[in-house]
């Protein structure tokens, strides 16, 4: 399996890239809009920036070495442009080792949350940390199923058995529970 995710991540890397410069050119068409309709060239704007941004996370995710605080970096424009925050209340650096994976974790999050949510990264142990979402927000049963049991790749969880397997292979386990009252709240900890 090592073979086929190091063959995706540069399969995915270079799409990113390729995708990206062509959404350079619809930017500049943007700007040309500003004038005769400012309210529909911001909202194409969020939305060229938003992409780009996504499409530039996870060309910085997929590379050979990714950077953890590049990633990190995009991951918070990604955040900005959706108007959610991220909240670290947590020696973040006991975590070194796993930051990319941890903002790959916090992406897949991030697009279950709406307005105004807040993702609150915490550490309640020593190296244990927790990620869960104000406002009670809750993720898909597809995201608990695939983050808590060994299940088949998918379209719709490539990304979390990715997320799964390289923290299992850094020698971190994954918990994730969705609870009616409190919401997602997704710990990892070493084994």
């Amino acid at each position: 399996m090592e073979t086929d995710f190091k063959t995706s991540n540069f399969t995915v890397a270079k799409i990113c890239h390729e995708m990206a410069n062509h959404l350079s050119v619809l930017k500049f068409i943007q700007e040309d809009l500003q004038s005769e309709n400012p309210a529909l060239s911001n909202e194409i704007r969020r939305s060229l920036d938003l992409l780009i941004n996504t499409l530039d996370f996870f060309r910085s995710l997929f590379v050979e070495s990714p950077e953890p605080i590049r990633v990190y970096d995009i991951l918070l424009k990604i955040a900005r442009l959706r108007d959610i925050g991220i909240k670290v209340e947590s020696n973040y650096d006991d975590f070194e080792d796993i930051h990319a994976i941890i903002s790959a974790l916090i992406y897949i999050i991030i697009k279950t949350c709406k307005r105004g949510d807040i993702v609150n990264i915490t550490e309640d142990y020593p190296h244990v940390i927790n990620i869960s979402v104000s406002n009670q927000r809750l993720v898909s049963d597809v995201t608990i199923t695939s983050l808590n049991e060994n299940v088949q790749p998918n379209s719709q969880n490539i990304l979390l058995v990715y997320i799964k397997e390289m923290l299992s292979k850094k020698g971190y386990n994954i918990i994730a529970q969705n609870n009616i009252k409190d919401g997602v709240n997704i710990s990892i900890c070493k084994k």
